[in-house]
């Protein structure tokens, strides 16, 4: 590896939910990626949440869930953005929830928020099954 490249171990928090068994695997990993000059890296958290919806939800309220989830979590102090779609494949009931964070402390933060705990109620109510996943990225692109 080049002496100008930083060492990166990307998953910050992993929690994940068998829906073969509904009940939620919480494993957690903590790691810090530092640019080659010893200083932190331009950082920003990725929270997301793939979903399998229960086959006898229409795509309307599927639609109309992801787009109230949407509303709640843009609100939230120290969310940056957040992105959400579906799969259009008929044989495939997934969708996607991307919320990118200033930093470890906004994600915490948000954990614990009113409005994310109505976003987690709404996602619960069409979910048979998520997979949640946290983790460090860069704000630079390319």
């Amino acid at each position: 590896m080049g002496a100008g490249r930083s060492l990166r171990r990307q998953p910050i928090m992993c929690y994940r939910t068998c829906w073969l068994w509904r009940r939620h695997i919480h494993v957690l990993f903590f790691s810090r990626s530092y640019s080659s000059r010893g200083g932190k890296a331009g950082q920003m958290i990725r929270h997301e949440v793939i979903l399998r919806i229960k086959p006898d939800v229409r795509r309307e309220s599927i639609d109309n869930m992801l787009r109230e989830v949407y509303d709640l979590l843009k609100g939230i102090p120290g969310v940056k953005q957040v992105r959400y779609g579906t799969n259009n494949a008929p044989a495939y009931r997934h969708a996607l929830i991307a919320v990118d964070l200033t930093d470890e402390d906004a994600l915490n933060s948000m954990g614990r928020h009113p409005q994310h705990t109505r976003a987690v109620r709404l996602v619960n109510r069409l979910a048979e099954s998520t997979a949640v996943g946290s983790y460090l990225t860069s704000e630079r692109r390319g």
